[in-house]
């Protein structure tokens, strides 16, 4: 009996994607739903920046605050994003982009859904630094899922090029 030696995987991944033309086994419809899925949730992930800075002065005004408190409410989300950002890739690298991502968008989703119900302006201004903290989470491993599907080429330019685009220039 002749030995066969199995390559490792990362190997058989490389002699793999170099047979597949862009696009792949994926299929090109279903290439297009995932780029859009990441894209979008890129954008949804961004309103909240953008919703607070356009409406911090009427929310601080009902919460009684001052003009220059509720800078609170627009500082706390991109604050927390910032600070947290490299830690979410990190976290994404060692426990799978996939992972992190779909639990970075619960906790994202659980943190805005509390911050609407805040009556104070510290209350809110926590919850949204909470939810700050779910899309640093998301950021990175976002944009890993997307170079990490697409090889280079057009739909990887294209799909890199739209999900930066996604960014509120509010700022």
């Amino acid at each position: 009996m002749s030995e066969t030696t199995i390559p490792s995987e990362p190997l058989q991944m490389e002699a793999e994607s170099e047979k597949r033309p862009e696009g792949g086994e994926l299929g090109r419809f279903r290439l297009i739903a995932i780029s859009t899925s990441i894209i979008f949730c890129q954008l949804v992930q961004m309103i909240p920046y953008g919703a607070g800075i356009s409406s911090s002065l009427h929310i601080g005004r009902d919460l009684g605050v001052s003009p220059v408190q509720a800078t609170w409410i627009v500082a706390a989300y991109p604050l927390t994003q910032g600070a947290f950002v490299l830690v979410g890739g990190r976290v994404g690298t060692v426990y799978g982009h996939k992972n992190v991502v779909l639990v970075a968008g619960a906790w994202w989703v659980l943190f805005h859904l509390i911050s609407g119900f805040m009556t104070t302006l510290e209350s809110l201004a926590a919850m949204r630094a909470m939810s700050g903290i779910g899309g640093a989470f998301m950021v990175p491993n976002l944009i890993a899922l997307l170079t990490i599907t697409f090889p280079p080429g057009k739909m990887r330019n294209i799909s890199v090029g739209l999900f930066g685009a996604m960014v509120s220039r509010n700022h």
